[in-house]
C-alpha cells in the first residue's frame, strides 16, 4: 500500500485524527538546526580560546606559555595547545568567541545550570530544549540530549542518544527485513513485505473503528498501527549513519558517536536539535596531559559536526554553540592540576556568517573578567557590565528567533539589557 493510500483510508476511516504525530519525520521543516557541546567538568580558556602568557613575578598560568606564544588567525587568538592550531585555522571564519563570561560560580551543578539555560534557577530549558519547544517541531526525536540529566524546562522529553552497543539494537529495530545491518540481504521481498504491512494497518483499522471495541482496546490497536506503520524516515537514518564518511577524524574519539548521530538525525528530518556532551575536562592534577586529550576530543567533535554538515549539505543551517562549566584557575596546584575558575568562555559557530571571525568580551592578564559596555561591546571597567551566561541565552535566543515564542517568555532571563553580540560592525 502507497503511503498516500494508507493516509486516505485513515482519513476516511477517522483514525488519521488520532494516529500519533510522532511517527513521521517533518521533511518541510528547512529552518536552523542547533546544536550545543558542552565541555563537561570545566575547561581553561586560557589554553584555547583566551590564551594568557605568563606574568613575571606571578605564578605559572600556563606551561605552554614558557616556551610559546599566542597565535592569532583572522582576528582570532588562541592558545599552541592540544590540537587547537588545526581547529581554529579550519573554523574560524565560523566563530564568534565571547570571552570574560562570570558564571557567579565555580560549582559543577550550578555553573552547568547557568551556562547551559542563562539562569542558576532549577526548572529552565536548555537552549536546544526551548529551540525545539518553539518550533513547535513534528519531528520522531525533536530534541536529542547526550547527558542523563538535560534540561527540559518539562516542554518536551528529550532522546537520549544512544551508546554503540544501542545504536546496533536501534539497527535491528529500524532494519527488521535484513539479515545484518551494514549488507543488503533481506528476509523478504519489497512487494511480499508490502503486503504483510498492508494487512496489518487494514486489520488493526477495522479494528480500530469496530463500536464494540472498549476504549482501552481502540488505543491497544492504535498503538499497534503505531509500531508497524513508518514512513521510512528512521530506517533513512539508521541508513545515513550507516554510510557516514567521517573522514578519519580521530578514530580513538569516544563522542563521535553523538556528533554522528546527530547530524544523520538532522538529515534525516528527525531531529532539529541536540545537546551533546564531552567529559574529561576535570583536571585537579596533571591538569596539561589530561585537558589536552579532553580539548582534543572536543575540537574532533566539533569538526566532524561540521563535516557531516556538508556531506549532508546542511551546512548552510546549522548553529553550534560551545560552552563549559565555568573556567580553570589562573595557576597549577600542586598536583599540576587546575581547580575551579568561575570566568570562562563561550564559542558560537555557523557556516561563513556575517559576524564570524570575531571576538566580543575581554578579560585582563590574570583571567579576570573585564566590564563591557553593551552598546559598542567596548572594554567599561568604570560604567560597563560583566558578561553574564544569562546574556548569552538572551542573544541566542534573539538570534534564533525563538525570543518572543511562549515557551521563552515563560522562562524570563532577568537579562534587560542585552549586548550585540551578532553585529558584525562590533568588536571588543
Amino acid at each position: 500500500m502507497k503511503r498516500r493510500d494508507f493516509l486516505k483510508m485513515t482519513a476516511a476511516t477517522s483514525l488519521f485524527a488520532s494516529f500519533p504525530t510522532l511517527l513521521k519525520a517533518n521533511n518541510d521543516y528547512q529552518g536552523m538546526l542547533v546544536v550545543t557541546v558542552f565541555a563537561r567538568g570545566g575547561w581553561d580558556p586560557t589554553s584555547f580560546c583566551d590564551p594568557k602568557m605568563n606574568v613575571a613575578g606571578e605564578r605559572v598560568i600556563n606551561n605552554w606559555a614558557t616556551t610559546n606564544s599566542i597565535q592569532t588567525v583572522g582576528n582570532i587568538n588562541y592558545a599552541p595547545f592540544a590540537d587547537n592550531d588545526a581547529f581554529f585555522r579550519a573554523h574560524y571564519q565560523k566563530m564568534l568567541v565571547i570571552n570574560g563570561i562570570d558564571v557567579k560560580s565555580n560549582g559543577h551543578s550550578t555553573g552547568t545550570l547557568n551556562n547551559m539555560t542563562g539562569i542558576m534557577k532549577d526548572g529552565y530549558p536548555s537552549l536546544a530544549a526551548l529551540f525545539a519547544a518553539s518550533n513547535k517541531s513534528q519531528q520522531l526525536m525533536p530534541w536529542l540530549a547526550g547527558n542523563s540529566r538535560p534540561n527540559s524546562g518539562k516542554l518536551l522529553t528529550p532522546s537520549t542518544m544512544a551508546s554503540r552497543s544501542e545504536l546496533e539494537r536501534l539497527k535491528r529495530l529500524a532494519l527488521t527485513n535484513r539479515f545484518r545491518t551494514g549488507r543488503t540481504d533481506v528476509y523478504l521481498q519489497d512487494e511480499e513485505l508490502a503486503l504483510i504491512r498492508q494487512f496489518r494497518q487494514t486489520q488493526g483499522a477495522a479494528r480500530m473503528n469496530d463500536q464494540q471495541q472498549m476504549p482501552k482496546q481502540r488505543r491497544q490497536y492504535q498503538n499497534f498501527l503505531a509500531s508497524t506503520y513508518s514512513d521510512g524516515s528512521f530506517e533513512n537514518f539508521i541508513n545515513l549513519l550507516e554510510t557516514a564518511d567521517t573522514k578519519g577524524l580521530n578514530p580513538n574519539n569516544r563522542f563521535f558517536g553523538q556528533a554522528a548521530s546527530t547530524m544523520a538525525a538532522f538529515a534525516a528530518g528527525i531531529s532539529l536539535t541536540a545537546d551533546i556532551s564531552v567529559s574529561g575536562f576535570d583536571t585537579h592534577s596533571n591538569h596539561d596531559t589530561r585537558h589536552a586529550t579532553a580539548m582534543t576530543n572536543l575540537t574532533s567533535t566539533v569538526d566532524l559536526l561540521w563535516y557531516m554538515a556538508a556531506q549532508y549539505n546542511i551546512a548552510d543551517r546549522l548553529i553550534v554553540v560551545i560552552g563549559s562549566d565555568f573556567g580553570r584557575t589562573n595557576r597549577y596546584n600542586n598536583g599540576d592540576g587546575k581547580d575551579h575558575w568561575s570566568i570562562t568562555s563561550s564559542i558560537i559557530m555557523a557556516n561563513n556568517p556575517p559576524w564570524g571571525n570575531r571576538v566580543v568580551g575581554s578579560t585582563d592578564g590574570a583571567h579576570f573578567a573585564s566590564n563591557i559596555n553593551f552598546t559598542n561591546l567596548q572594554q567599561d571597567n568604570t560604567g560597563g557590565t560583566t558578561i553574564e551566561p544569562k546574556h548569552v541565552m538572551a542573544a541566542m535566543r534573539s538570534y534564533l528567533n525563538i525570543d518572543s515564542q511562549p515557551a521563552s517568555l515563560k522562562f524570563d532571563l532577568s537579562a534587560p539589557s542585552v549586548p550585540d553580540f551578532f553585529n558584525p560592525a562590533l568588536m571588543t
